[in-house]
């Protein structure tokens, strides 16, 4: 019996969610840096050579129709006499929910890099724009409404809600920019510049479900890379604090995290937070995150995982499962531009 309330009360809760005001979140990584163009379009072409990463979340997974998400993208510098520029493109899907609220978005970058100080000390400054559109979709059917359940037996009865499959398009606008040297990296975005409108459907009868814009996410982070290795070789060992900083409406969340890059694998640890949400929390402990990657030739491949420290707890959520592959090829072109890429880690 208290199983069966327990699940009722649950999928209320999720179909709730569904019908409210939109107040969900962009995507995100633990692994963010193993897809840069998904962080800002700065990124896009900051690499020595052509680029391929491919990513994928499966975040809670201990709790039924839980979140998945995938990503893929391509981007390579492009030389032009004593300039170079980038250009890349993203896909990224993630599916959530027993209705499979699902969205797919694909996105063409473009960037420009401003070489900066003299040949024996440069640093860059990179501005990049991104443009591209958001397919959406739920399966009504999946979903499960307030006048199914019944009280002693759970979700017995037919709803009277009209059910079907819906569909939409919404176009999306970004922007971004980087400063980085040798050893230091800072980027700050935003992200969903026109706040498109995201609605499903106008429920008049729902408090706050015309409040359908996609909330502009802002985006800032940066880290430092310490040579720690012998004298005759300090390169070997690198030692990668950084930080991510994210806020979009009523939500904000800092990661904090360090690498540890002793050739050819990296090890990585991170704690994430969140504060000043819908919750009116000061300050709340999200997860603590490993990871672990190896580097070989021109393939790099990271596995994180996440341990769920907030009141939902990893003994409900089950944590989360991060796997990363990024293929970097080289390039040496004969440009007057002196072209580095950035040193923050691959994951």
């Amino acid at each position: 019996m208290l199983k069966k309330q327990f699940r009722a009360f649950l999928a209320a809760v999720v179909v709730m969610g569904f019908w409210s005001s939109v107040l969900a979140q962009d995507p995100h990584y633990t692994q963010f840096y193993a897809n840069q163009q998904l962080l800002s379009p700065a990124f896009a072409g900051a690499g020595s050579g052509p680029r391929v990463a491919l990513n994928y979340r499966a975040q809670w997974v201990a709790i039924p129709g839980s979140y998945r998400q995938m990503g893929a993208g391509y981007d390579q510098p492009l030389y032009f006499g004593r300039s170079v520029q980038g250009f890349g493109f993203q896909l990224h899907n993630d599916k959530a929910g027993e209705g499979n609220l699902s969205k797919l978005d694909l996105t063409a970058n473009y960037s420009f890099a401003i070489q900066m100080g003299d040949a024996r000390n440069p640093h860059y400054l990179r501005l990049g724009l991104g443009a591209g559109v958001q397919q959406s979709s739920i399966d009504m059917t999946k979903l499960r409404f307030g006048d199914q359940i019944d009280t002693e037996e759970g979700f017995i009865y037919a709803t009277n809600e009209k059910l079907s499959s819906i569909t939409r398009f919404t176009p999306d606008v970004n922007f971004g920019m980087a400063w980085y040297n040798k050893f230091a990296w800072v980027s700050a975005s935003v992200h969903h510049i026109t706040e498109p409108s995201q609605v499903f459907k106008i429920t008049p009868n729902v408090p706050g479900s015309i409040n359908t814009k996609w909330p502009r996410k802002y985006t800032l982070t940066g880290g430092i890379a310490i040579p720690a290795g012998p004298m005759n070789n300090p390169d070997a060992v690198t030692i990668s604090p950084a930080f991510l900083f994210m806020s979009q409406r009523n939500f904000n969340q800092l990661a904090l995290g360090t690498y540890v890059h002793i050739k050819p694998i990296v090890f990585g640890a991170w704690y994430r937070a969140n504060f000043n949400n819908y919750l009116n929390q000061a300050f709340a402990s999200d997860m603590i995150a490993g990871l672990v990657g190896f580097k070989e030739g021109i393939f790099s491949v990271g596995y994180s995982y996440d341990y769920t420290i907030s009141r939902l707890s990893n003994r409900i959520s089950g944590g989360s499962h991060e796997i990363a592959l990024i293929i970097e090829f080289d390039s040496d072109p004969k440009s007057h531009f002196r072209h580095h890429s950035l040193p923050c880690p691959r994951f």
